[in-house]
């Protein structure tokens, strides 16, 4: 066998070794895990990677861009309250995030990318004196994970009136140039192929090659076990959802947490009334017999 005969068959090996681990490993991984404790607080972290093995085989230069832009990414998140690490496992590379919430602040515009609420609030609460009632009825799209959430609160967002790309002749680079409604004109260029922002990464990595799987899950963690839930997989208190669908998936989860304490100090004035009722009727009882006596 030649030389160059077997460095092909290498490259091919290692072709075909790249594509088995893209096919069983997925090439992009979105994680959420919700946890709400015993005092109504909300955790939420989220995973964000991707397998860069898989993209720099489309691109070489997707690398660099992806480190880039992800500090630049991280740097916002924490200047928006955020505790950003980085996140590294066998197969992805990207970062985490994680925020805690109070009850009465969690909102609707504090979930994560993808998520919205069928119910007023994203967690229902409704009180007796004797135990609290949690619903929770969230959709997913994962369509909407590289878009931005549209609120109320967003109504001053700068609305895009024109995209325009223009292709150099001779280097073939494109320039793409966008004129938001303020007056405002971005201007980006880059070479085909390449991914040119952390959106355009992740999203091509989501829509890549048939065949390949990203890797999207939700898991709730809540004080107690549920009363009824639709998740795929509840390991004790922990709930866990597969959000790969190309349509939206639906997650409903409901529990209660009894209120002992009320419960006991019930049990406790009643058992008060009642021996206090006891010691008045002996009371009355003995007064009449001493009336009796004389």
């Amino acid at each position: 066998m030649k030389l160059k005969e077997f460095f092909s068959l290498q490259k091919l090996f290692l072709f075909c070794l790249l594509l088995v681990a893209t096919l069983t490993s997925g090439c992009i991984k979105y994680s959420y895990n919700i946890e709400i404790d015993n005092r109504d607080n909300v955790s939420i972290s989220e995973i964000n990677a991707i397998n860069l093995s898989f993209i720099k085989s489309i691109d070489p230069t997707a690398e660099a861009k992806f480190n880039s832009e992800i500090q630049s990414k991280k740097n916002l998140l924490k200047e928006a309250g955020f505790t950003v690490e980085n996140y590294k496992d066998d197969v992805y590379t990207g970062y985490k995030t994680f925020k805690k919430y109070s009850k009465s602040k969690f909102t609707k515009s504090d979930l994560p990318k993808g998520f919205s609420s069928n119910l007023d609030s994203p967690i229902e609460i409704k009180k007796t004196f004797f135990k609290k009632n949690y619903k929770i009825s969230l959709t997913y799209d994962m369509n909407n994970i590289n878009k931005d959430p549209k609120s109320s609160k967003d109504s001053d967002v700068d609305k895009i009136v024109s995209r325009t790309k223009k292709t150099d002749p001779e280097s073939g680079k494109i320039t793409e140039r966008i004129v938001y409604e303020s007056g405002a004109v971005s201007t980006t260029s880059y070479y085909p192929g390449e991914m040119n922002d952390l959106g355009n990464i992740f999203g091509y990595a989501l829509t890549s090659a048939s065949g390949v799987t990203p890797v999207i899950d939700l898991t709730l963690k809540i004080p107690v076990a549920a009363s009824s839930h639709n998740a795929k997989e509840a390991k004790g208190n922990e709930y866990t959802w597969d959000l790969v669908s190309d349509a939206p998936v639906n997650i409903e989860l409901s529990y209660e947490i009894i209120n002992w304490f009320n419960i006991i100090l019930s049990i406790f004035i009643l058992i008060t009334l009642i021996l206090l009722g006891i010691a008045i009727k002996n009371r009355g009882s003995a007064h009449r017999d001493r009336e009796d006596f004389q």
